[in-house]
């Protein structure tokens, strides 16, 4: 097992070094207002971090993210649980979910900006619209995809109902709950960034709205590495809680711990 993980991050090591040398070697050929060098992505990168104006916009940006995914998964959550536990009102909401995922962000983004303007709340709003309907989706799933047979042998057990909502229910929709989660954070930091871009003028899109306009590429480059090391650090902390705090609980039932 040890020797796996070691070839895995051999790869991944070999993986950035490629992706540095063609970074490198391109920023060689073309200019730099098309590619910046790594030194110059750095710079940026160092100046963000230790201006204080700046560190600013990554809070506004991650709290925009909190309060929309906070409204999402609880509602995405509540309405999953409804759903999957009744068939009418699953045939009377699933082509509300439907139509919510058909339509693209972008146009939510536009009647966003009529509705609520240009001070942020239009970025919150269609981060919730993007991302509510995969979370409904995956409880929904989840719920179907309970194991009856834990539930008869539940019964069997005469468990009462809240011992078999910690014993059987939660622990069956967990897995899916934290793929759910896992999926949306990563989108939802793609969604609040595109619409500060277009329709705020703080916030991590505000600055690379304020970097195209003074064709500061390098600052470019750096924000985008900042948004990636924000989503795999939220992602790496979902992953953390869940693998710590749920791990051994999941299946307790099936190795017959009842007590």
């Amino acid at each position: 097992m040890k020797t796996s993980i070691m070839g895995q991050n051999k790869y991944r090591l070999l993986s950035i070094i490629i992706i540095l040398a063609v970074w490198q070697g391109m920023s060689v050929i073309y200019s730099p207002i098309i590619v910046p060098s790594i030194n110059e992505v750095l710079k940026a990168l160092i100046d963000i971090l230790t201006t204080k104006d700046l560190l600013v916009n990554i809070f506004i940006t991650t709290k925009r993210l909190i309060i929309a995914l906070t409204i999402s998964v609880s509602l995405g959550s509540i309405l999953g649980i409804i759903i999957g536990y009744s068939k009418k009102i699953e045939l009377l909401i699933n082509p509300v979910i439907s139509f919510m995922q058909s339509v693209p962000p972008i146009s939510w983004l536009v009647l966003a900006i009529i509705w609520f303007g240009l001070d942020g709340k239009a970025s919150i709003f269609i981060a919730v619209i993007s991302t509510l309907p995969l979370v409904v989706i995956n409880l929904v799933e989840s719920i179907k995809n309970i194991d009856h047979q834990l539930v008869e042998m539940g019964e069997i057990y005469c468990f009462s109902k809240s011992k078999m909502l910690r014993k059987i229910i939660i622990p069956s929709i967990i897995p899916y709950f934290q793929g759910a989660l896992q999926v949306v954070i990563g989108l939802g930091w793609k969604i609040i960034v595109m619409g500060e871009v277009l329709s705020s003028n703080n916030g991590i899109g505000g600055e690379l709205t304020i970097s195209r306009i003074n064709i500061e590429t390098g600052y470019v480059f750096a924000w985008t590495i900042i948004i990636v090391v924000l989503f795999y650090t939220t992602n790496k902390v979902v992953s953390y809680l869940f693998n710590t705090k749920v791990k051994g609980e999941r299946y307790a039932f099936k190795d017959r711990k009842f007590n």
